[in-house]
């Protein structure tokens, strides 16, 4: 049996994990203001929003997995004030930035945090300051003390600014409600019954582009730019017209040699094609097969569109073949078959056949689809390819 995660280890993954999707959701919404961002992970704090260089909104996630509450004494709330105390004492921020607080913990009404909530009916930092006083002067939680001390060390003046930038989001959504969320905000984008399929793809790549910022050493920001491109390119590949194309099925490594005793190998075999032109083979048949496949789990491809996409590519084929065939003689030797043969394998390595949709422009696809058909033998090259496979294949 494996061995499972320390709970320990298990909240920290999912801490890490909420804290990027939630920096995407939030993402999300700012782009509908139509402002230039850049968004920053892991820096002067959980999650920066940058305008015009300047950190102007900080946030600091907390994920809890079971239902919890925010408290006057809570660790999750003075570790907090500790780091912004300690970030404006080194003058890493000012306090004219905003802070949020995001918490899927609760905040009770008779709690001094309560007055923090972005509602302005109900924001009154007076009496959250005086509560807080209290707090850090009376409270025994060693946990705490550190943060105590770094709250007491400012002035006045200093906590009213501070505590009038602060704002509390509790009952944020966890980890398993916030996929809802992003959905909610590219509803208007994409047609229903493909939001999951849409949704995914951008959450993958966020998390590409995510591990990219954490990783690299400049740890240059992500630029709101590059998400609205990305969105531009997914609701592209999203329209009646097109089809998406997925990067991790482009970029897999290929091991040829299990596929040598394939059909569509034997094929190429056959007509003699040489062993670099094969490997391409076998990336186009993984490529499609796999694209394919991945579209029909998604439901992406309409009742009965692959057959019909499958018996157009088979036309075009047959018209080929059987001018091939007209050109034979009839004392044609085997290797001026081979030598047509290898024409019209030319003709699909050229990349001009037709794809499922107008706007697919991956040539992988087509060239792929038509390997699939080699492999069911439906197509072939040789003029007497089912006869040459049955000596092969003994069926």
């Amino acid at each position: 049996m494996a061995s499972q995660l320390p709970f320990s280890a298990t909240d920290s993954l999912t801490g890490y994990l909420f804290q990027v999707k939630y920096a995407l959701l939030d993402a999300l919404r700012r782009l509908k203001e139509e402002v230039e961002f850049n968004v920053s992970i892991e820096t002067f704090d959980d999650i920066v929003f940058e305008t015009a260089g300047q950190p102007l909104e900080l946030l600091q996630v907390k994920h809890h997995s079971k239902p919890a509450n925010l408290t006057d004494a809570s660790v999750d709330l003075w570790k907090t004030i500790r780091i912004w105390v300690e970030q404006y004492k080194t003058g890493d921020i000012s306090l004219g930035s905003t802070f949020y607080l995001v918490t899927t913990a609760k905040v009770s009404e008779n709690s001094a945090i309560y007055y923090l909530r972005p509602e302005q009916t109900i924001r009154d930092v007076a009496k959250t300051v005086s509560r807080l006083d209290s707090v850090a002067q009376t409270s025994t939680n060693q946990e705490n003390s550190t943060a105590y001390d770094s709250y007491r060390s400012l002035s006045a003046d200093e906590k009213q600014s501070l505590l009038s930038s602060m704002v509390i989001i509790d009952a944020a959504p966890t980890i398993l409600d916030i996929d809802d969320k992003i959905r909610k905000e590219i509803l208007l984008v994409v047609d229903r019954k493909n939001i999951n399929s849409f949704s995914e793809r951008l959450e993958s790549w966020w998390y590409r582009r995510a591990l990219l910022h954490l990783t690299k050493d400049n740890r240059n920001p992500i630029l709101s730019e590059e998400l609205l491109a990305e969105f531009g390119i997914l609701r592209e590949q999203f329209r009646q017209d097109n089809l998406p194309i997925d990067e991790d099925i482009w970029k897999s490594a290929i091991d040829d040699v299990v596929y040598q005793d394939r059909t569509f190998v034997r094929q190429l075999k056959i007509i003699e094609i040489g062993t670099r032109r094969i490997f391409f083979a076998v990336r186009d048949y993984f490529r499609a097969f796999e694209q394919r496949s991945r579209w029909i789990r998604e439901d992406l491809l309409e009742v009965g569109e692959l057959d019909k996409y499958e018996q157009e590519l088979i036309e075009e084929w047959e018209i080929h073949f059987e001018q091939m065939r007209d050109l034979l003689g009839e004392e044609v030797t085997e290797s001026e078959r081979i030598r047509l043969a290898q024409e019209i394998y030319a003709w699909i390595e050229s990349g001009a056949l037709k794809q499922i949709r107008p706007h697919v422009k991956q040539a992988s696809l087509a060239r792929g689809s038509y390997h699939i058909l080699s492999d069911r033998q439906v197509v072939g090259w040789h003029p007497e390819f089912k006869e040459k496979l049955t000596q092969l294949l003994g069926v």
